[in-house]
């Protein structure tokens, strides 16, 4: 403390109530930033997904996406053994239906969006498909979304790809190998 904040001068210019009024105003903006950090690490960390795997974290996601986005009815299916996925995998899968849908909600204009998860041996695979607008081919490439999809993909050593033609709805189809073990959060 500077030996102006710690002066007595400026202690005891202030009345009791005036400090209690201040000391109130700093504990709400502590309360405030604490649940603006705890909501920004909840986006971070999807509620459940450790906890209950990746198909019931899905299937919560989702159920709210839907009371979100009444117009639209979405379907998930998930096919074999979905929550053996690592923690990287799992991550990445939850990423990319969470941006898919929200691109769903924001440009589509869809009645209708399905989600498909299935693991095969050998590979997992991931499909968002709507029935919305569309989009013609040079639009697909400039969102940050995409972008973010692809490299999360790729990083996992799969492939990417989004098709698309207006008034033809949009598919994100994304595949992976299917391994085994932990791996770092994407």
């Amino acid at each position: 403390w500077s030996s102006d904040v710690c002066s007595s001068d400026l202690w005891t210019s202030h009345q009791p109530a005036d400090v209690h009024g201040a000391a109130l105003a700093v504990l709400a903006g502590a309360n405030h930033v604490q649940d603006v950090l705890r909501d920004m690490l909840r986006r971070l960390r999807p509620a459940g997904l450790d906890e209950l795997g990746l198909s019931a974290a899905l299937e919560h996601f989702i159920g709210n996406w839907r009371a979100r986005n009444p117009a639209t009815q979405v379907t998930l299916a998930v096919e074999g053994a979905i929550d053996e996925l690592n923690e990287q995998q799992n991550m990445t899968c939850y990423r990319i239906v969470q941006e898919a849908l929200n691109n769903v909600a924001r440009h589509a204009r869809a009645r209708t969006a399905a989600v498909t998860l299935r693991r095969e041996a050998s590979h997992v695979e991931l499909m968002v498909r709507d029935d919305g607008q569309g989009a013609a081919p040079a639009a697909e490439s400039k969102g940050f979304g995409l972008i973010g999809m692809r490299e999360r993909i790729e990083a996992l050593g799969g492939q990417f790809a989004v098709e698309s033609a207006a008034g033809q709805g949009f598919l994100v189809r994304a595949s992976f190998p299917a391994a085994h073990g932990t791996g770092s959060p994407a």
